[in-house]
């Protein structure tokens, strides 16, 4: 125990550990970007199965939704192994693309493929319809990011103690040692000249102090917590899963929690038309069919909105029909009662 105990006083008086925490603090900033980046491409990920065939099914879809293009070649790790891609040459198609195809493999090698469209050694995918990288994403971890350091500037400015100003050392370091034996939950009594009337009668002079406390702004942090989760809801929307709001809490209706879940839907065929082309492209190419769907709780997902959207059309319909049999009925009774 005492050599542990000499180890670790040679490691902190070494600096080692400050500087450490010191670097830590400084790009705090990029790790709480990252947190919530890295989250939402996670979930991401987790949306597509592909075949068994294609070599790391992760990095070829992390590549499409962080650079809107991927190409799958074949390399001696797989014939689809993933590699970044950009188009070159003076020769285009139609549509404006150039002929030439220049993929970076992660090894650091890099090819130039001619005509890259009829090409059997290079098959290119695109992310979404646009044919862009999903820069949402790193919009909502910028905004999530700020809404935390806001909450962390709440919380911490709720509970910070009014600071004293005094004269000499002495009467600091008494004050000093009061407050913290108030975090210990410990009572002292103090000791002064003043008579005990003028304390009761509040006639001495008051220490002056610098107030940071905000406790009564400290009720926004409500406000903040919801702002958060309404952002999580956004970014799950934009990302096609359809999370309810409660902000409104008692006043939320069936219809209003599933109005947004046709729309969620849209995003997810965003993506997977594209997706789908180019493994059509591969069959058309090879004559090679390779496996590509949804993965299982994206199905589930997409059952459950295509179900709540099914009962909310058929309840719907049911209502027009009562109404017009309401309708009906009214009418004819009005005509016996005039034949009556």
């Amino acid at each position: 125990m005492e050599l542990s105990g000499n180890f670790m006083n040679t490691i902190n008086n070494s600096g080692w550990i400050t500087n450490y925490r010191d670097m830590k603090k400084k790009f705090r900033q990029n790790y709480d970007d990252d947190t919530y980046y890295f989250m939402a491409l996670n979930v991401l990920l987790s949306m597509f199965k592909y075949d068994e065939k294609v070599y790391e099914p992760e990095l070829f879809d992390s590549i499409l939704h962080e650079t809107g293009c991927c190409a799958l070649v074949n390399t001696e790790l797989s014939k689809y192994t993933p590699a970044f891609c950009n188009f070159v040459g003076g020769d285009r198609y139609p549509d404006g693309f150039f002929k030439d195809a220049f993929v970076l493999l992660l090894d650091g090698t890099s090819r130039t493929y001619k005509d890259w469209r009829e090409n059997k050694e290079i098959f290119v995918f695109f992310n979404n319809l646009t044919k862009t990288c999903d820069t949402f994403i790193e919009k909502y971890a910028y905004l999530l990011t700020n809404c935390d350091t806001s909450l962390d500037c709440n919380i911490l400015f709720s509970r910070k103690k009014p600071i004293p100003i005094v004269k000499d050392n002495k009467t600091k370091n008494q004050i000093d040692k009061i407050f913290a034996d108030l975090d210990k939950g410990e009572f002292k009594t103090i000791v002064t000249d003043v008579k005990v009337s003028d304390l009761i009668n509040e006639n001495t002079q008051p220490i002056s102090v610098l107030n940071l406390s905000e406790v009564e702004s400290s009720r926004y942090i409500q406000y903040l917590s919801q702002l958060h989760d309404n952002l999580i809801s956004r970014l799950f929307f934009h990302m096609g899963l359809s999370m309810s709001d409660t902000s409104k809490q008692a006043q939320v209706t069936q219809a209003e929690l599933n109005k947004n879940k046709a729309t969620a839907l849209a995003f997810l065929e965003g993506w997977k038309t594209p997706r789908k082309f180019g493994f059509d492209e591969i069959e058309r190419k090879t004559g090679e069919k390779l496996f590509f769907d949804f993965s299982p709780i994206w199905k589930v997902e997409m059952s459950n909105q295509l179900y709540s959207e099914r009962e909310k059309d058929a309840s719907q319909l049911a209502d027009s029909e009562n109404e017009s049999d309401a309708s009906q009925l009214a009418e004819s009774e009005v005509s016996d009662n005039e034949n009556g």
